[in-house]
């Protein structure tokens, strides 16, 4: 963020802080109950919201040298996501162009060609390149046998994924509002440091509302992180569709009494980037961490939590470092994931008409607006117009 930005969010914490008084909209929200667990709800977010907008699937990382591939399973999709031969990231579906079959199996790995398992047919960076018996399929233009090619793009060192091969997306557009601040995060130059895959039995958004407010620290997190934070002291802002919110940690009182050319705020807050529909990139003051939630059904959801660090260890006490600081995120991520699970199981019989949410929990307002949006075809995905 431009460093005038940075200044004015960082005086508007400090007089919350200074008056104890939490960042408030001029109004609080609900939503119906069944958002969380109507199975139509559910499906229609699948079709018009998962597959409709860009979603991260891979860091740069992941797939660093050409013919390097990590597999994909996301609202009944199968996708490769691949380094190609011109050193381009691109996403294909994980089905042969002959009968279908899955191509790949393992969850990673480095096949500059692809070979179907069933025909052997093959592929290189998704188009068909051999099918043994050609003769017998003079009728078909091999041309039209390429993967299925969903549009990607490499941004931030993560590699966005529209999950509809028929689009045409506007990635400038869509990444208008963000683009400066996380260009600037130099994320293409992180290295993965961890991976974690958890399923949480709850609906997706029960899990994702967490990450959208620090109301919930004092309480979920009394004994592991809240001690680390000012109690729900933070700054919304949208960002078009998407959103930034910052958690102040304990430290960010000592920038008053720094003159206001010498205060930083990375260093003093949790901060987190929201991109419409369900990827989090938390900035924390020397890592990042990138979260998705994958849908799994109306009461399930995959967490897939990256850790990334800015350059690869060397030695034992860095790796230490890091792995302090992969345990102190992910074990809040744990009691974030079992509140989840009990406010699912406590909405799911439908008795209760509404969630509700705080003047202070604008973010969760904000998502939900969009997701509304998005599912009465009010907010199309950005396209190319041609």
């Amino acid at each position: 963020m431009n460093r005038e930005t940075e200044l004015t969010l960082i005086d508007q914490v400090l007089d919350q802080i200074a008056t104890n008084t939490p960042h408030m909209a001029e109004r609080g929200g609900s939503a119906p109950v069944s958002d969380y667990i109507c199975p139509e709800r559910y499906a229609k977010e699948i079709t018009s919201v998962f597959r409709g907008f860009p979603v991260a699937l891979a860091h740069v990382d992941e797939i660093p040298v050409v013919g390097d591939y990590i597999l994909r399973e996301i609202t009944g999709l199968s996708v490769i996501v691949t380094r190609c031969a011109d050193g381009v990231p691109r996403a294909f579906l994980n089905a042969c162009r002959h009968r279908g079959s899955r191509l790949l199996t393992e969850p990673k790995g480095n096949n500059r060609v692809i070979v179907c398992p069933y025909h052997s047919w093959s592929y290189r960076d998704g188009a068909l390149v051999g099918m043994p018996g050609a003769q017998g399929f003079c009728d078909h233009d091999q041309r039209d046998l390429s993967l299925l090619t969903f549009p990607s793009t490499e941004r931030y060192g993560l590699v966005w994924v529209q999950l509809d091969a028929r689009a045409n997306p506007n990635w400038d557009q869509w990444f208008a509002t963000v683009d400066s601040e996380l260009s600037a995060l130099d994320l293409a130059t992180h290295c993965v440091f961890s991976v974690r895959e958890n399923i949480v039995e709850a609906n997706w958004k029960a899990v994702s509302d967490a990450f959208l407010e620090g109301y919930h620290f004092r309480f979920v997190h009394k004994n592991s992180v809240f001690p680390l934070y000012h109690d729900n002291q933070g700054v919304f802002t949208p960002l078009g569709v998407h959103y930034r919110y910052f958690l102040a940690h304990r430290s960010m009182s000592e920038q008053a009494s720094l003159p206001r050319e010498e205060r930083r705020l990375r260093p003093n807050c949790l901060m987190v980037y929201t991109l419409f529909p369900l990827t989090n990139i938390q900035v924390l003051p020397d890592h990042v961490f990138v979260h998705n939630y994958i849908p799994l059904g109306p009461d399930r959801c995959i967490v897939r939590n990256m850790m990334l660090i800015p350059t690869r260890t060397t030695n034992e006490r860095a790796t230490a470092h890091w792995e302090k600081n992969k345990a102190i995120v992910q074990g809040a991520l744990d009691e974030d994931h079992r509140a989840a699970e009990e406010v699912y199981r406590g909405i799911s019989s439908g008795t209760n008409p509404d969630v509700v949410f705080g003047r202070f929990e604008q973010g969760i307002v904000h998502m939900h607006h969009y997701l509304n949006e998005a599912l009465a075809g009010r907010l199309p995905p950005p396209q190319v117009q041609v």
